[in-house]
């Protein structure tokens, strides 16, 4: 869960929310981006998350930009499907299992962040740091790379570059709110340090293919985290399948709190196995 978190940020969540999960993969010529423009108007992101120096991903997830929403689904337990509305800028969480729905609006994860970040620095060095971060920048544009440094922080990005400003502007947005979004999880960062990030690739017009992750705790233990993405400018048949269940899951699934929704996935979790 803590990896996560971490991610999507990636989209990171590193993509964007934390992830909400991943959004990258190692080799560019392999996993940088497939087909022609998306023209500012469909694409899909293909993410696997990494902890550690693990050779097997802990999160795989498909996240689809449609007009007017995005769709982030999670493929591995447990299950989630979180869906954006990019005019209202409300989240609509999702949970198959327990046929549950949970809406997010984005005042209201502004409050929320406002409060950690001001909690930030009663808690520790890490979690002050990413309330207020102050990074060293490098980039590289040949070589297609970014990095933001720190003693308790460090961001490393392999990139691509963005089709048009459309995808740039929507790529940001979404992992900007899912940043602040992955916040309301237990023993979450403030997400300042990623939304620096975010703004440094924005502001190169570029999109991470990778993100490595390292941080430095109160033991001096480092951590590390890694998302790979694969953009495709071109959405399959099963997407739009999936868009279709998501979409009739609002129709169906019961409204609950965030708290209730949080609670009903820890309480699946953590049934034992038969």
């Amino acid at each position: 869960m803590r990896a996560i978190l971490i991610a999507s940020s990636v989209l990171a969540l590193l993509v964007a929310r934390q992830a909400w999960p991943a959004r990258l993969a190692l080799a560019l010529g392999v996993m940088g981006f497939v087909g022609p423009s998306a023209g500012g108007q469909e694409f899909r992101i293909n993410t696997k998350l990494f902890e550690g120096l693990g050779g097997e991903p802990v999160s795989e997830s498909v996240t689809v930009f449609t007009e007017g929403r995005v769709y982030d689904f999670i493929h591995t337990a447990p299950q989630e499907i979180a869906v954006f509305d990019t005019a209202t800028e409300v989240f609509t969480l999702l949970d198959p299992q327990r046929k549950t729905q949970t809406i997010i609006r984005g005042d209201d994860l502004a409050r929320f962040v406002a409060r950690l970040k001001a909690r930030a620095a009663e808690a520790s060095p890490l979690a002050a740091f990413a309330a207020a971060p102050q990074f060293h920048v490098a980039a590289d544009g040949d070589e297609n790379w970014l990095k933001l440094s720190s003693d308790l922080m460090i961001y490393e990005c392999l990139t691509i570059s963005a089709p048009d400003e459309d995808v740039s502007r929507e790529f940001r947005r979404f992992c900007d709110w899912t940043a602040r979004l992955n916040t309301t999880r237990p023993g979450a960062l403030p997400p300042q340090a990623r939304l620096e990030l975010n703004s440094e690739l924005a502001g190169r017009r570029l999109l991470p293919t990778q993100v490595k992750l390292t941080l430095v705790t109160r033991r001096g233990d480092p951590q590390r985290y890694r998302s790979e993405s694969l953009f495709n400018w071109a959405l399959l048949p099963a997407d739009k399948e999936n868009m279709r269940k998501a979409n009739a899951m609002f129709e169906t699934f019961q409204v609950v709190t965030l708290a209730e929704f949080r609670g009903l996935k820890q309480q699946t979790n953590s049934k034992p196995r038969r």
